[in-house]
This record gives structure tokens, C-alpha cells and sequence, in this order.
């Protein structure tokens, strides 16, 4: 006969273990995170020819925040891309595409109104073209979808400019 704490510490053991195999089978799993982060911004597809040795003067708005920059389309002995000296906007030339790298921190879901202005000087004179948007920013999430950073994205095709000026 085995003595008679032994039954009682068993039935205990056997109570204490029960929550924990059904808990494990009911919780759900632990994700981990890695951690690598990420940038919100916009993307502006220009269906414009950028020309080479030319300096653009841009300002890209998201709603009321604007960023302006002035930056010269490289000559053919140059590097390519070209930003501005906050990072904010960069110009890929070969394919005619701005990008705006936006405030990090900010929630920017929903739809939103994106502005680009160009202007330039041709042939003595300055030209000015304006476009306007609604977009609407995905959230991005590089580490899974319940961990942090949350960035968000846009693109935009800029294939009709709304308004040009010629002085």
C-alpha cells in the first residue's frame, strides 16, 4: 500500500498540469518580431520626360504638410538618383519617378490629397505645372502584422497635370 500523501500529491499534480496542457492548446501562439524597419511615403509616377542638365524646383504635399526641393536632373556622366539635402524627396531619373519620404510616427490611413508642383525655366522663360490627387496610403508592416513599425504607402501616376503656366 502506498503511503498515504502519495494519492493526494498525484491527484494535485494531475490538477495544477490540467490548465496548462488545456491552456497551450486553447492560447494562441506567441509571434516574435524582428526588427526591421521601414519608411512611409509616396511614390509619383511622372508621365513627364525629366530632361537632363535641368533643375526642377518641386514641392510634393500630402494634405497641408509640403516639402519643397530643388533638384537638378543629372548630366549623363553623373550618378543617379538625386534627393534633396533633407532626404525627403528624391528623383530617379532613368524612370521619372519622385519619391516622397514622409514624418515618421504619424498614422497617415484614409484617403489623403497629394499635390506635386514642378516648375523650370526653358527657352528664358518658367514654366510651372501642378497636379492633385486623392490617394489612399496601405499599411505596411515589415515585421508581421501585429508588430511594430506600421508604414505607409502610396502611389500615384501623375499623367495629366491640372494647371500650366508659362511667364
Amino acid at each position: 500500500m502506498a503511503p498515504r500523501g502519495t494519492n493526494r500529491n498525484a491527484i494535485l499534480r494531475a490538477a495544477l498540469a490540467l490548465p496548462v496542457v488545456v491552456g497551450a492548446s486553447v492560447l494562441p501562439s506567441c509571434e516574435s518580431c524582428t526588427d526591421v524597419g521601414c519608411g512611409s511615403g509616396v511614390t509619383f509616377h511622372l508621365d513627364y520626360d525629366l530632361q537632363r542638365d535641368q533643375t526642377y524646383v518641386w514641392e510634393a504635399c500630402v494634405d497641408t504638410h509640403c516639402w519643397p526641393a530643388t533638384l537638378r536632373h543629372p548630366g549623363p556622366d553623373e550618378s543617379v538618383p538625386r534627393s534633396d539635402p533633407s532626404g525627403r524627396l528624391e528623383m530617379v531619373v532613368d524612370d521619372d519617378i519622385l519619391g516622397l519620404t514622409l514624418p515618421e510616427d504619424e498614422n497617415w490611413d484614409g484617403e489623403h490629397t497629394v499635390t506635386l508642383r514642378m516648375d523650370w525655366h526653358e527657352d528664358g522663360r518658367r514654366e510651372r505645372i501642378r497636379f492633385e490627387s486623392t490617394v489612399e496610403f496601405e499599411a505596411f508592416h515589415p515585421n508581421g502584422p501585429r508588430c511594430q513599425p506600421t508604414c505607409w504607402v502610396a502611389e500615384v501616376t501623375v499623367s495629366q497635370w491640372e494647371s500650366v503656366e508659362h511667364q
